[in-house]
């Protein structure tokens, strides 16, 4: 799904083709992660986007996110929406919520839910 001509611009206007990834800085490879998980293109997978889930897990559920999902739903992104955005629409359960968000009151996390 990535679109290796947009990759190669995005990396080409951040100066990072012409260097080895040994000498980039932390500062330059975060731009580097940023142009690969940016450039992943808005074409609709011929299956159609993938939507994110909950899983149950031994410890409980946990957020999926994948890769192919539409690109409203990639936090990694700037375009992205917030992981909060995405358990608000899939009706997170509180505890899971919690293991995004330490400091969050179960009264905080039912507002963001039930808007009143």
């Amino acid at each position: 799904m990535i679109s290796l001509p947009e990759l190669a611009v995005r990396l080409q206007d951040h100066g990072l083709l012409s260097k080895s990834f040994q000498d980039c800085t932390k500062s330059e490879i975060l731009r580097v992660i940023d142009a690969v998980f940016s450039s992943v293109g808005d074409d609709v997978p011929p299956e159609g986007w993938r939507e994110p889930y909950l899983e149950e897990t031994a410890d409980g559920k946990r957020l999926v996110i994948p890769c192919d999902c539409h690109p409203k739903y990639r936090w990694w992104t700037a375009e992205g929406q917030s992981v909060s955005e995405t358990l608000v629409k899939l009706d997170a359960p509180y505890e899971l919520a919690r293991k995004y968000y330490r400091n969050l009151t179960e009264e905080e996390w039912i507002n963001k839910i039930i808007p009143f």
